[in-house]
């Protein structure tokens, strides 16, 4: 797994190919329209690709995609296919790059992980073609499984063009994470009062019937590690040897307040194994062979944290335990956070037992996306976990494939953070290789490959990973990516 970076400087921009655009764009509708089958969803691509084109950039595209993955739990069906908003503007996106990459303006980058990814995704294609008890399910699968796959590359092929705006990016990043928790809590304390708003799983584990924050997020797990990727990115520059000027130490610690609240309100257990090992690889960070955490930062750090439990921890157990009418509700799920075998956990072992049963009938290629054939299965063809989901439909080399990538982003981002001398860029570095770490455990209680905001991080990790171990450099545009 070679860490070097490929040369990253942009070429020299080539003059506008306006037909080469014009094929790209129109090229792209039609195959949106042939897969959808739905003249509302063209006529909304095609409004929404010329003002895209119009009067925005690549970059502005790339924001309000990000901002869209925020509302996946927000979808409408078009014929077979469910559809969500991050799809749309995902989909716009593409065109709109199609078009500048056909004019020359933009490159298509390379990555470590490009070849682990287009492999599984020819493994997915493979397996479903020759082991798939529904073929057509499968490939329904395959496109899926491609449609997400391309937020990763939209992430580093979009955000490697623009390494000037990449700090911007991650301001923008956890300004978005905070006020999405903050939301998140506003649900969970007006439901709490009798009025409900959306962003809650109501009674969602199990017998202690517990409500669940997921704010617009389409499930509470991954709520609960996207709560978990904003607090430790924050963590890591408030703890930052050298000041990051992300902002003061007090915005820091008080923006904390929210995610960390709503990782405890989204009762994902896996989330908070992940965060907590997390924690516990910061003080092996402590040696000075890293220059990342500043031992001054600790003391406020632990006395902040401590009064601030002291404080949350009864109110949110009292919130939960009235909701709910289980006493103490929020300390019995804490207590059964390993048990896997009752409550919520127990479906969720059925299933992957029934997973790992049928695998064995094809162990090296699995037996097609979305081919589970248990009956009246709550999860559908959803597996509860990455990698098992992996292990499944694409065997041993599509399980490979994916600890690869997920180690691939983990490994990337702290090698990163060893090269560079910006304060900025290790804090981030930092915060991301945690937050990487969290994805990667949180995954494990979700089918978090068949989710956007996961594959759109691991593109930015990567992005800025090689931005730091320098290899991209400022691109001179004429007139910049359209």
């Amino acid at each position: 797994m070679s860490m070097q970076p490929a040369e990253m400087v942009p070429r020299e921009v080539k003059g506008m190919n306006k037909t080469a655009a014009a094929v790209a764009v129109v090229a792209g509708l039609i195959i949106t329209y042939l897969w959808l089958g739905n003249p509302l969803v063209l006529l909304f691509l095609i409004i929404g690709t010329v003002a895209l084109i119009a009067v925005s950039d690549l970059y502005r595209g790339f924001i309000i995609l990000l901002v869209a993955t925020q509302f996946n739990g927000y979808r409408f069906n078009v014929g077979a296919y469910t559809i969500r908003i991050e799809h749309l503007v995902l989909l716009l996106l593409i065109i709109v790059w199609t078009a500048n990459f056909l004019q020359g303006r933009v490159r298509w980058h390379k990555t470590m992980l490009n070849k682990p990814i287009l492999a599984l995704i020819i493994t997915g294609f493979v397996s479903s073609y020759l082991f798939s008890p529904d073929v057509v399910k499968s490939y329904q699968g395959v496109m899926l499984q491609m449609l997400y796959i391309s937020m990763y590359f939209m992430a580093v092929n979009v955000l490697l063009e623009y390494p000037d705006k990449v700090k911007q990016v991650i301001k923008i990043f956890l300004v978005i994470g905070v006020a999405h928790a903050v939301w998140a809590l506003v649900a969970l304390v007006l439901y709490q009062a009798g009025v409900f708003v959306g962003g809650i799983s109501p009674g969602n584990f199990g017998t202690l019937g517990l409500p669940a924050t997921r704010g617009f997020l389409q499930e509470s797990d991954l709520m609960g590690a996207y709560g978990g990727v904003i607090l430790l990115l924050l963590l890591a520059h408030f703890i930052s040897y050298r000041p990051t000027y992300l902002a003061r130490r007090w915005v820091l610690l008080a923006a904390m307040i929210p995610p960390f609240i709503v990782i405890i309100t989204a009762m994902a257990r896996a989330a908070w194994l992940g965060i907590s090992f997390c924690l516990v690889l910061m003080i092996f960070m402590l040696r000075p062979r890293f220059n990342v955490i500043n031992p001054k930062t600790l003391g406020v750090l632990i006395t902040s944290l401590v009064l601030f439990v002291a404080l949350v921890f009864p109110t949110v157990n009292y919130v939960m335990s009235t909701v709910s009418g289980t006493e103490n509700a929020l300390v019995k799920r804490i207590q059964a956070i390993l048990d896997f075998e009752s409550g919520s956990g127990a479906g969720r072992v059925r299933v992957q037992k029934l997973a790992i049963e049928e695998w064995k009938e094809s162990p090296w290629l699995g037996s097609g996306l979305f081919s589970i054939q248990g009956e009246d299965l709550p999860s559908g063809h959803w597996l509860y976990s990455t990698l098992i989901q992996a292990l499944h439909d694409t065997g041993l080399v599509g399980f490979l494939l994916t600890l690869w990538i997920h180690l691939g982003v983990i490994v990337s981002s702290f090698a990163a953070m060893m090269k560079t001398r910006d304060p900025f860029m290790k804090a981030t570095l930092v915060g991301f290789g945690m937050g990487a770490i969290t994805i990667a455990v949180s995954s494990q209680a979700s089918s978090f490959f068949w989710l956007g905001f996961p594959w759109l991080f691991m593109g930015i990790v990567m992005a800025v990973s090689i931005m730091a171990k320098g290899g991209v450099t400022v691109a001179t545009r004429t007139g910049g990516a359209t």
